[in-house]
């Protein structure tokens, strides 16, 4: 899973909490994009409501 923030100012880096195949973690985006290798395939994903972020499914 690779992820980032979009259209920020350089340095932003806010953590959220995302929830994949049931199990909340805390991921930190930045505006460099990063990868977190995930223990099984990922079949489900979400970010914490809680979070005013758009978030979007990418096939690169």
């Amino acid at each position: 899973m690779s992820f980032l923030y979009e259209r920020v100012v350089k340095g932003f880096a806010m953590p959220i909490r995302v929830i994949i195949n049931g199990k909340e973690i805390q991921i930190t985006p930045n505006e460099v994009k990063q990868t977190f290798e995930f223990s099984e395939e990922i079949k489900t994903f979400e970010v914490n409501r809680n979070f005013y972020i758009e978030a979007a499914k990418s096939d690169q």
